[in-house]
């Protein structure tokens, strides 16, 4: 295993029962509550080797691409004929950093994939001894940008062979928070794992009459109320590397690694998946 990532795992008190593989292809179930439905789901991994990476749910298998995407509040939720699974962002975001696109089927049984920790440490750790099959081409596209309610994501310019990078920058009006920043090309991806979810107390009222946040807790969200946050941070930075993940899971859904530098400004899963609709328009 990587010694940062068990570094991250050791440090975040990561459950080390999630060392699923049995040897014989098919993997032990991983629990836990969804952070928005508050209904408890489990995952686990089917061997497919040769085969794209996908989710099978309610006897339904969803591809893992930006078209499949149904919903973008506050979560991306994925679907096909009628079956659907919601939060799949911290679990992509591990198989992009990872560098897993083919090999297995992600068996989901719940509504939502589990938050573990609120972070995609507890995913990455699960697959970490897993070799990933060799990766699709790379993807170089050419200027693109969406704008979407204050959110950017775009392209800046990029040398051919350089490996990808992303650039990330958030803003909120609270004193623990503030702006932050976050750039890293593929190597420092690892540093983003164990950002956890986050979210503010004076929107938790609102966020449960919508029917979401009813999972959440101390152990698998950070919560900031108006002077700071519920639990030890992270880091500093944890709020922008959380935000960063996010875009790394929902970049997964353009269906192959991108050979680029991708820069977003204060934007949403809504902004991260129509930046992924029109990278796929290109390819």
């Amino acid at each position: 295993m990587n010694t940062t990532l068990q570094k991250l795992a050791e440090n975040a008190a990561v459950n080390s029962a999630i060392r699923p593989w049995n040897g014989r292809g098919v993997s032990s179930w991983i629990q836990g509550i969804g952070i928005h439905s508050g209904v408890n789901s489990r995952v686990r991994f089917l061997s497919a080797p040769n085969e794209p990476i996908r989710i099978r749910t309610q006897k339904t298998e969803i591809m893992l691409v930006a078209e499949s995407v149904i919903d973008t509040t506050l979560a991306t939720k994925l679907g096909y004929r009628g079956a659907r699974v919601s939060t799949v962002e911290h679990l992509l975001a591990a198989l992009y950093v990872l560098g897993h696109w083919r090999g297995f089927v992600i068996e989901v049984d719940g509504p939502e994939i589990p938050i573990l920790d609120g972070s995609g440490l507890g995913w990455a750790f699960a697959l970490a001894e897993l070799t990933p099959e060799p990766t699709p081409n790379p993807f170089n596209p050419y200027d693109t940008a969406v704008e979407i309610r204050g959110g950017y994501v775009g392209l800046e310019s990029f040398k051919d062979g350089e490996p990808m990078q992303i650039s990330v920058s958030v803003g909120f009006a609270h004193p623990a928070i503030g702006e932050q920043s976050w750039s890293g090309q593929q190597a420092d991806w690892l540093k983003l794992l164990d950002a956890r979810t986050f979210g503010f107390e004076r929107e938790i009222e609102r966020l449960w009459a919508s029917g979401r946040g009813l999972g959440a807790r101390e152990d698998n969200a950070v919560v900031y109320n108006e002077t700071g946050p519920s639990v030890p941070t992270r880091g500093a930075d944890e709020v922008v590397r959380h935000k960063a993940l996010d875009l790394l899971g929902d970049l997964y859904l353009v269906g192959r690694p991108l050979q680029a530098h991708v820069v977003s400004e204060r934007a949403s899963h809504e902004a991260h998946v129509a930046f992924a609709l029109e990278l796929r328009s290109q390819s």
